[in-house]
């Protein structure tokens, strides 16, 4: 799935405002160690929700489908998915390298 940023963002406010509002505060969040403990106090407190029957389907007259070739499929909804995709496609992030040597849990 691809798009502008400030179309998904127009989609999520007008399918799921509360959780999108949850996020609002995160523009105001340093960046580094504060930032990983403000998102990961967030993400405890955020409900479940199935995208595709919250935001997709609601908004059915903005999407558009392509046949593409040569392109592969991976739900990245779980850390541990996440982190094999980048490992499969050789991607390095700073973040990640700091978790290991710090000794944080990383999926």
């Amino acid at each position: 799935m691809f798009g502008r940023a400030q179309t998904f963002l127009d989609t999520l406010s007008l399918t799921v405002p509360k959780m999108l509002a949850a996020f609002k505060p995160a523009q105001q969040q340093p960046s580094g160690r504060l930032e990983m403990q403000w998102a990961e106090r967030l993400y405890r407190t955020l409900w479940s929700s199935d995208f595709f029957e919250q935001v997709l389907e609601p908004c059915t007259e903005r999407l558009a489908v392509l046949r593409l070739k040569g392109v592969e499929w991976s739900d990245l909804g779980r850390p541990e998915r996440v982190l094999a995709t980048m490992s499969r496609a050789k991607i390095s992030c700073h973040w990640l390298e700091a978790a290991r040597v710090n000794g944080s849990h990383v999926a």
